[in-house]
């Protein structure tokens, strides 16, 4: 994502990218040309997508991968990068909810994910810098002990390597649910040798965004800006479906948490630590040219809809700054996820189609999620039977269940609400005083909306601010000097470029 924004300093300290951009070469596949067919077209090439065609060609079957940008770039290169099946307080909720058996499916099919990743790595004798580590579900508060205490009893139960304990390499906290032999890796090293191995059998292009999609009842064509794929199926892995027949726009819910990369005077703890307390802090460490730094992360905001987000990385700055002896800030970025009314992701076939299928909703726990998911996917397209694809089925119903019901509600709420200001809220006539540049703005001007941004030349770049999603207005986004729509998440380069979907069209142009 780093690479299509503008340049411009964004006024906060450290390189504005992830560690796993900046200690990676860009990738270089080439774009479709012309009509392809084949047996199965993935749209999407992160590490739901590679790890899906991985799989499929694994079991004999013929893949072409679409990638809208360069691949392992977009959601997957800003990730905390935890393989690991401890998912915050995820399964003493999953039993209450659900029931054991079904938490049970669920807690199987991410440690099979994990297990999965790591063989794939030593199979293949990938250098992608694996290593074991433990996960903390942690807390600092005393008063949140009993409920890591339960979490840590249905971990238990359904067959995790998790304990509870007050035993921790950091002295802030209060108590964990440690899960023994998880791990983690350089996600861009991983996937990107995993690619270029992929390319030796599949077709794999790049600068190539899905636009359409037509089923003939037989078969599935997508069609990008310069050629088109004929398939017997269709994966759509671009973390919010840019194909929509299941309604995704209702029961996805975009939101964004924030890194710091950071140098510390003392030495750096082991561990991969995440927070039930409010914020979703994450913790972990990472080797950086014979070094190591503290990733430390963490935020809960719903996408696109504040245009300040420097003070977000201010609020880690100061979380870390009261927990660490921080001698420098190196890295800065931020990441954005899906979550959903159930917490569980869409991993199957689309109702209403024959032969498509979608792998979305991650809810920040994408590793071991993508590599369950290529699995079900795969099992599903050569008609196996998958004991989890009931559990992530994307036509489920929320049912009775009141917590997911009033999640479902309260997001759909904010959605029609950040829809309904498109025609009711009012913006500031012409250009204001003292419009600087870097800075972008929503005016009205003749009768109309427009987007405006200027850049450091003094250059005006004037756009429609209405989202080619589904029509909300996008918001300026201060740091990254794009235009983010607060809806679904869609995201557009100052100058209307589309960088992230599920948008497929860029922002139209106005004369001004």
């Amino acid at each position: 994502m780093a690479k299509e924004m503008s340049t411009e300093k964004d006024g906060f300290p450290g390189k504005p990218t992830s560690v796993w951009m900046d200690t990676t070469s860009e990738t270089d596949y080439p774009a479709l040309n012309g009509k392809v067919k084949t047996d199965a077209v993935i749209v999407g090439g992160g590490i739901a997508g590679i790890l899906t065609a991985y799989s499929l060609l694994e079991a004999g079957i013929k893949v072409v991968l679409l990638e809208s940008g360069r691949v392992a770039e977009d959601v997957t290169a800003y990730t905390t990068a935890k393989v690991t099946s401890a998912h915050g307080a995820m399964y003493h909720y999953l039993t209450e909810k659900f029931g054991e058996d079904k938490a049970k499916l669920y807690a199987d099919a991410n440690q099979a994910g994990l297990l999965k990743i790591v063989s794939i790595i030593l199979n293949r004798k990938i250098d992608c810098e694996l290593r074991k580590q433990s996960a903390y579900i942690y807390t600092e508060k005393a008063k949140n002990r009993g409920a890591l205490k339960k979490e840590a009893e249905a971990a238990r139960r359904l067959g995790l390597p998790a304990r509870y304990t007050e035993d921790t390499p950091l002295a802030f906290i209060k108590g964990v649910v440690e899960y023994q032999n998880q791990a983690q890796f350089h996600p861009r090293k991983f996937l990107l040798d995993l690619a270029n191995d992929i390319s030796k059998e599949a077709l794999l292009f790049e600068n190539s965004r899905a636009i359409k999609v037509q089923e003939d009842g037989k078969n599935v064509t997508v069609f990008t800006g310069q050629g088109e794929v004929e398939a017997k199926s269709l994966i759509i892995a671009t973390h919010f479906p840019f194909y929509d027949k299941e309604r995704f726009y209702t029961k996805l819910y975009p939101h964004r948490s924030y890194v710091l990369g950071l140098k510390l005077k003392t030495e750096v703890p082991d561990g991969m630590y995440f927070s039930i307390d409010g914020m979703r802090n994450s913790i972990r460490n990472q080797g950086l040219y014979g070094k190591k730094i503290l990733l430390v992360g963490g935020g809960t905001e719903r996408a696109g809809v504040d245009a300040d987000t420097l003070k977000y990385y201010e609020r880690i700055r100061t979380y870390a700054d009261e927990r660490f002896d921080v001698e420098e800030i190196e890295y800065h970025w931020f990441t954005q996820d899906n979550r959903t009314p159930d917490r569980l992701p869409y991993i199957g076939k689309m109702s209403g189609a024959k032969n498509i299928y979608v792998a979305a909703g991650f809810g920040g726990w994408g590793m071991t999620t993508s590599a369950a998911a290529s699995t079900v996917l795969t099992d599903l397209i050569l008609g196996k039977v998958n004991t989890a694809a009931s559990l992530f089925d994307p036509a489920r119903k929320v049912g009775n269940r009141l917590g997911p019901i009033e999640a479902s509600i309260s997001e759909n709420v904010k959605t029609f609400t950040h829809l309904l200001e498109r025609y009711t809220k009012r913006y500031p006539f012409e250009l204001p005083a003292g419009f600087e540049p870097g800075e972008g703005k929503i005016v009205s001007m003749r009768g109309r909306k427009v987007a405006i941004y200027k850049d450091k030349e003094g250059k005006i770049y004037s756009l429609s601010p209405v989202c080619k999603h589904m029509g909300c207005n996008v918001g300026w986004n201060v740091t990254e000097k794009t235009w983010d729509c607060p809806c679904h998440g869609s995201r557009y380069n100052y100058d209307g470029k589309v960088i992230h979907g599920p948008a497929n069209e860029d922002l139209d142009k106005i004369d001004i």
